[in-house]
């Protein structure tokens, strides 16, 4: 096959980091393909300096054919060989199509939607359709898939899940040199095929929800891998690395430190009934969060007061965080650390907390400044034309508002914790799986009457909780439980830094709250690993937005 020299304009390529797309020009050459392209900013479509210039080569053939994407219906009535690429959206039955077989071109086959193919074994007459290229089969009953599959020889994508009887996969997937995705979520494997890890051209592997007893260490040098948090340190280091050597002092955190709540909280339980078989779960999972609550104080807030909006009142010769094209970071809040000290022992007992982030959208880059001792203050005045990385602010800054602190009971949320729960809380990880309980109702009954009773002893307790799937929030914190559907502030921030997500505090949550707006009434969430902030080292802080 010969390619002329061809140049494609306006080639685009989304979802980068942040808000960065790339956009350039696409060469085609007889063997190679060339990129020539620059790095834009997708906020305000404006050139970031960064070029970018790559090719990569290939092995000139003849091009396919168009392909028609069939439906099963149609497939059914058209020549078995003409068709390529089949998506089987809507069958019912317990055995497998058999016209599917004589489709010996087939190179795509998608099983999914609305089918419910409840085969137990998957049929070995698919492993004699050679051409596949992508094989997904989502949803059903199988219980075992033959050696045979290794005979696929072409295979690319190969994604099996959703299947909770399928315990065991052939080590003849191990084979399928050509695989560069495969997808095994939700599953109930014990172990990868052997060798799967190890393919040269697989780029992307995701197995989540599955009971792995071991992992093997090759699943480091792929590219990108989706497990199971717990499971990650089957391949790779999950520890954190802090300057700290010392253990960290989990007390200062826990209910047990404070008496009075510690006591009302025990006193209220017995009065939920739905919680009578979770007890010590509630008391040990519960926290003590510092409230932000906001108070009247003078048109112009004194200089150096714990507040959040308007502009920061930074320590004399202490730049304010902006990007490199200047731009000012968001500043959300400044913390009078004296005020603080009466209400719990982790955070320093004087200076100023000032806390930043360049992109609400992203929560990417977050800042956490920290001046000790009483250090000498100046309120920022920004210049007439400043611009900032977040747009809405150009016209107006946040309002500022006096803030003063309260300890208050800050119960666990009880959503999605049948996926989360056993990770979430390890030390009771038997109550989060469903094999503990007589069958799959029970469990789930069990998990209503954890969700239902939290609620109620939220209101028993006067104290807003997360259970209440983040409606009708009505305040900031610190050390607060944050309202999740899928991972927690503090494991998104061990996922990307190290650690256990007990090891990570919640030093600042934001609600939607009057300007405070993120994303769909989301929370904005500041963590730090305790190990830092025992030692005042708020130099690696994560930020994370949680939203509907």
């Amino acid at each position: 096959m010969h390619l002329p020299i061809e140049a494609y304009p306006g080639f685009e390529a989304y979802w980068l980091a942040g808000s960065v797309s790339v956009r350039g020009t696409l060469e085609v050459n007889e063997g190679y393909v060339k990129l020539d392209a620059r790095l834009i900013d997708k906020m305000d479509n404006r050139d970031m300096g960064l070029h970018l210039e790559a090719a990569y080569p290939f092995e000139p053939a003849p091009l396919l054919p168009p392909r028609r994407k069939y439906k099963l219906r149609q497939a059914l009535q058209a020549d078995p060989l003409s068709v390529y690429d089949l998506n089987i959206e809507k069958y019912v039955g317990d055995t497998f199509p058999e016209e599917v077989f004589a489709m010996r071109n087939l190179e795509e086959l998608w099983i999914g939607g609305q089918a419910r193919v409840d085969v137990k074994h998957f049929p070995v007459e698919l492993t004699e359709l050679i051409q596949l290229r992508s094989l997904m089969w989502y949803s059903g009953q199988l219980e075992s898939v033959p050696d045979e599959i290794g005979n696929l020889e072409l295979l690319e994508v190969l994604s099996i899940n959703h299947q909770p009887n399928l315990t065991g996969l052939p080590d003849s997937i191990g084979t399928l040199s050509k695989l560069t995705e495969v997808n095994f979520d939700y599953l109930n494997l014990r172990r990868l095929p052997t060798g799967l890890a190890d393919l040269p051209d697989l780029r992307k592997l995701s197995a989540r929800g599955n009971n792995f007893q071991d992992l093997p260490q090759a699943l480091g040098q792929i590219l990108d891998v989706k497990v199971d948090r717990k499971y990650v340190k089957y391949y790779q280091d999950t520890g954190y690395k802090s300057a700290n050597p010392r253990p960290i002092r989990q007390e200062p955190y826990r209910l047990a430190h404070y008496p009075e709540l510690y006591d009302q909280a025990a006193r209220e339980l017995p009065k939920v009934p739905k919680l009578s078989t979770w007890h010590d779960f509630i008391l040990d999972a519960t926290r003590v969060a510092i409230r932000l609550i906001e108070v009247d104080g003078p048109a112009e807030l004194p200089l150096g007061a714990s507040r959040y909006g308007g502009a920061p009142d930074l320590p004399i010769g202490v730049p304010h965080p902006a990007a490199a094209n200047g731009e000012y970071h968001v500043f959300h809040c400044q913390l009078n650390c004296a005020d603080l000290a009466p209400h719990q022992d982790y955070l320093p007992r004087d200076g100023m907390l000032y806390f930043f982030v360049n992109n609400e959208e992203y929560a990417s880059d977050p800042t956490v400044i920290y001046a000790p001792g009483k250090p000498s203050l100046k309120r920022y005045v920004y210049p007439d034309d400043a611009q900032f990385t977040e747009p809405h602010l150009e016209n107006e800054l946040y309002r500022a508002f006096q803030v003063d602190f309260a300890a208050a009971i800050s119960l666990p949320s009880t959503y999605s914790l049948s996926n989360y729960g056993e990770g979430r809380y390890p030390e009771r990880k038997e109550r989060f799986q469903e094999s503990g309980y007589g069958s799959e109702d029970d469990y789930y009954r069990q998990l209503e009457l954890l969700d239902g009773g939290v609620q109620a002893l939220a209101k028993l307790l006067d104290s807003p909780s997360p259970g209440d799937y983040g409606v009708g929030a009505t305040h900031h914190g610190i050390n607060d439980h944050v309202f999740t559907q899928h991972e927690s502030p503090e494991e998104q921030a061990a996922a990307r830094y190290g650690g256990e997500p007990g090891e990570w505090l919640v030093l600042l949550k934001l609600e939607s709250l009057g300007d405070f707006q993120f994303w769909d009434a989301g929370t904005l969430t500041y963590c730090i690993h305790k190990k830092d902030l025992a030692i005042n080292d708020f130099s690696r802080v994560h930020a994370s937005i949680e939203s509907s």
